[in-house]
C-alpha cells in the first residue's frame, strides 16, 4: 500500500521541520507549503490525502483553507486537521467551525493521526 500522502501548511520553519521528521520516519510522503495559495493549488490538484493547518500561512490563515476546501464539492471529502496553540482559548471550536475534520494542539503526536487512520489511506 502506499504511503499517504499528507500536506502540511504552515509558516514556521522550526514546526514544520519536527513534523516533517517525523512523518518521514513513519515512511509517509509529506509535502510542506507556507502559504494559502500553494495549499490550494496542491489540493486542487489533487495531490495529497490529508492536510495538517497550521494557524497562520504567509498569506491567510489556516482556517481559510479549510474552510475553503470544505465548501468546495470537489474537495469536501479530504480530512483536514487543524494544528493550533493549546494556549488559544477558541481554538478548537475555531477549527469545527470551519469544517475540520481533527484538531490537535501542537505539539502533536504523530501517532494519532495514524490512529484515526487518515494519514494511511
Amino acid at each position: 500500500m502506499p504511503a499517504g500522502r499528507v500536506l502540511l501548511c504552515d509558516q514556521a520553519p522550526e514546526a514544520a521541520h519536527e513534523i516533517a521528521e517525523r512523518f518521514l520516519r513513519e515512511g509517509l510522503n509529506l509535502e510542506r507549503v507556507a502559504s494559502a495559495a500553494e495549499a490550494r493549488a496542491r489540493i486542487a490538484a489533487g495531490a495529497v490525502d490529508l492536510v495538517l493547518c497550521g494557524p497562520a500561512l504567509a498569506d491567510g490563515l489556516g482556517l481559510d483553507v479549510c474552510a475553503a476546501v470544505k465548501d468546495d464539492p470537489t474537495t469536501h471529502h479530504l480530512p483536514i486537521i487543524v494544528i493550533a496553540d493549546p494556549d488559544e482559548p477558541d481554538a478548537r471550536i475555531n477549527a469545527l467551525r470551519a469544517g475540520a475534520d481533527g484538531f490537535f494542539a501542537a505539539p502533536f503526536d504523530v501517532d494519532g493521526v495514524q490512529g484515526r487512520g487518515l494519514a494511511n489511506p
